[in-house]
């Protein structure tokens, strides 16, 4: 128990303290944003957290949501945005997580699954990417 509470302190008390001065870059990312290209300058997706709990991961849009005449994707380098080759490299697209490890949502080590690939969702109704 004493591991759980330390280590959720830490996770909030970093993540607040990182979150302030790189949310600069992502207020200048949605700022530079363009309405036309994508809907919204966030992409949100479903994952799966701690305890098999469900909730909305937030990363800064870095495709555009462009499809073919049949419905399928365009591939990644016609998609990728030129502000979003520069985010994905520095990680800086990551920044809106720091938001799910304030709400307590995900911890800054480990990783969450998109619940449409992990074996414990597969039971529930399938979801697709966002």
């Amino acid at each position: 128990m004493q591991y759980s509470f330390f280590k959720n302190l830490f996770d909030k008390v970093a993540a607040g303290d990182v979150h302030h001065p790189l949310a600069a870059f992502a207020l200048m990312y949605c700022g530079d944003h363009d309405p036309k290209r994508s809907s919204s300058p966030f992409f949100i997706q479903n994952r799966i957290g701690y305890q098999n709990k469900e909730f909305k991961i937030f990363k800064l849009r870095t495709m555009k949501n462009l499809r073919e005449v049949d419905g399928k994707p365009l591939s990644d380098r016609e998609r990728l945005l030129k502000t979003g080759k520069f985010f994905r490299k520095a990680s800086l697209d990551e920044i809106p997580q720091l938001l799910n490890i304030l709400l307590g949502q995900m911890s800054l080590s480990g990783r969450g699954y998109p619940s449409n690939i992990c074996p414990i969702t597969q039971k529930k109704k399938s979801y697709g990417t966002a």
